[in-house]
């Protein structure tokens, strides 16, 4: 899927700081661009596009659970683990505080979430 939704993308557009794929209308997974995003997967920095913020703010919201990829070079993705998205921060004061993209708008911070099997199994009859 990802491979399919973003990295057969060859336009130079498609070198963005933060993107998500979308199935039936929720955000499936995170693929963000280390040279823009500097600390992630930990620490994502949407720029000033147009989807960038709403997408921030629609991951944080959901309290949703993603698989994130890294881009390691076009058409290359690679799976750092499954995230959740802990806080947003959106003040001016709060974005610069660190050294950070100069047009980042907003500062998402994801938390790594580990899998634990249970130990029940459920099988049908």
């Amino acid at each position: 899927m990802v491979n399919r939704d973003i990295g057969n993308q060859s336009h130079p557009a498609a070198i963005r700081a933060f993107d998500a794929v979308y199935e039936d209308g929720e955000i499936v997974c995170g693929c963000f661009n280390p040279i823009l995003n500097k600390r992630a997967p930990t620490e994502i920095e949407p720029g000033i596009g147009p989807r960038a913020l709403p997408r921030a703010r629609e991951l944080m919201s959901s309290g949703a659970t993603i698989p994130v990829f890294l881009k390691r070079g076009p058409g290359e993705w690679i799976f750092q683990g499954l995230f959740r998205a802990v806080r947003l921060l959106e003040e001016e004061a709060d974005i610069r505080r660190h050294d950070r993209r100069v047009d980042a708008v907003a500062v998402l911070f994801l938390e790594k979430v580990r899998f634990r099997p249970t130990e029940k199994i459920f099988a049908p009859d």
